[in-house]
This record gives C-alpha cells, structure tokens and sequence, in this order.
C-alpha cells in the first residue's frame, strides 16, 4: 500500500455568480480549456449575466499572475454578443499561443456556426503591458482567420455544425479541434494555427465516425504525438434527423444521449512534418 497523498487548499476566489440555467454551462468536465496557465499568468474563460434581472449570459474572460503568490484577478467581459441557448454543450474554451502570445477563445456552439475571437500578438508573452479589455480582441468571426479552402472540406461543411472546441499548444503553435456533425453521427476534425503567420490551416480529420461518433475526454500533445482519450456514441435514427431546421439534436438526452456510449479508448498521433 503505497502512501496516501493529501491536497491543500491555498486559495480559493469567485469569478462570477453561477450561470441560471437548467443545463450548466460554467465550469464542465470536458471543456477544454475552461481555465490555462502560461508564463506565470492563469486565464479563465465563462458565461455571467447580462445583468441582475437577465437570463441573457456574456462571454467573460479574466486572468491574474500566480507566479510566487497568487494576484488578484482582471475580468473583462464581451458586451456584443449574447449567449441565450440554455445548452450544456455550448460552453467556452480558451487557448494560448506561446509562440506570438495571442489569445484564443471559441464559444456558444451546438451544431452551429463557429464563434471564434482571437487577441493581438503579445498579450499572453508580456501581459503587463496590455490593458485587460474587449480592445484587445478580433469581434465575432465564423470562420478561422487566414483559412483558404484547401480542396479537403469546403469552408460551408468545416464553420456550420461546430460543437466542442479543444485548445492545444504544441510548440510555438495552436492546434484547434471541433467536431462536425450531430451527436453519434459526427467526426472530430483538427486545425492549426501558425505563430508565424497568424493564420489557420486545415490539417485534417482525425477521428471519423461510421453510424456512431467519437466523444473525446481530452487531448494532449507529448513526445511529439497528440494523445486522444474518449468514448465512442452509436446513432439513433428519429424522425426528423435529415431536416436542416431541424434542432431536435440538441436535446438534453435521448435518443442519441450518453446511454448510447460505449468502450473507453485511447489514441496516438504522430506529428508529421513542421
């Protein structure tokens, strides 16, 4: 019996009250990430309310330096869009670039157009010098910037049915993966956006469903191999699935819910080339 390991709290702070919604869409387990740290500064990404009386939520992002004891937090917070799906999947991710220091954060998506903001360069590399405001960020944008169809998805399939985004850093470099697709009948698909040339390029997808859809629970990136672990859904036909209007996919549960999931796996990838 190897010894126990105790954890201690050394600090605990409030961001925001909890969103008022049925379906909580704050602070859930495959979000990816709600909350990063890079270069001595930790960032949060979340939904708070319009104001006291409104169910209408905003996109809020803070952060605060926790390199030696643990700063105060900054939160601004996006007034131009509203959030009104009371939807657990459509929550925020956040991401940082280490190589030119941007910000990137993707919101607010159930099978639905890409909502995508990115910061300059520079502000997550040196963050005293960058006054915590909107300012600092791209508006809303529905496709990724600098991304030309490359021949692989036209731009109308790869931006419309978006659902979980995933930040990932690799290098000097930021992956971005979503899927594509209704649940249990959808493919995982990955981007990667270069320091160099502040733009997007489509890399390809990576986990493809056949009748059934592959459910991450993370994806990490060492010893030059992206690491996937997940589970897999199994689709349901009902009436209605082939009606484009249709949301009857975004359901809370059933019949292409989380009873339909099976085996629990694990996947390599292997970085090929720059």
């Amino acid at each position: 019996m190897g010894s126990s390991c105790q954890l201690t709290l050394l600090a605990k702070s409030e961001l925001a009250p909890d969103a008022r919604r049925e379906h909580r869409i704050n602070a859930n387990s495959f979000q990816q990430d709600a909350l990063t740290t890079f270069s001595g500064w930790q960032y949060a990404c979340f939904y708070a309310h319009k104001d006291a009386d409104s169910d209408v939520l905003l996109v809020s992002l803070a952060r605060r330096p926790v390199g030696g004891s643990l700063g105060s937090w900054e939160t601004l917070t996006f007034a131009d869009y509203e959030q009104t799906a009371d939807d657990g999947h459509n929550t925020i991710s956040i991401g940082v670039c280490a190589g030119d220091g941007s910000i990137h954060v993707s919101f607010d998506h159930h099978c639905d157009p890409l909502h995508y903001r990115m910061s300059v360069q520079g502000v997550a590399t040196n963050p005293a010098a960058h006054q915590w405001t909107p300012s600092l960020f791209s508006p809303t944008h529905n496709q990724l910037p600098g991304y030309t169809r490359t021949g692989q998805l036209g731009i109308e399939k790869l931006f419309l049915e978006t659902t979980y985004p995933r930040f990932l850093r690799v290098d000097d470099d930021l992956l971005l993966s979503y899927r594509i697709g209704i649940a249990g009948a959808g493919s995982d698909h990955l981007f990667r956006y270069s320091s160099k040339t502040q733009s997007y390029s489509y890399v390809g997808q990576f986990l493809t469903g056949v009748k059934n859809n592959p459910y991450i629970n993370g994806i990490s990136y060492a010893g030059g191999r992206i690491h996937v672990s997940g589970t897999y859904r199994g689709f349901v036909w009902y009436e209605g699935v082939d009606d484009p209007e249709a949301r009857l996919h975004t359901v809370q549960a059933g019949p292409n819910g989380p009873e339909n999931n099976h085996n629990v796996s694990r996947r390599s990838l292997e970085r090929r080339g720059g």
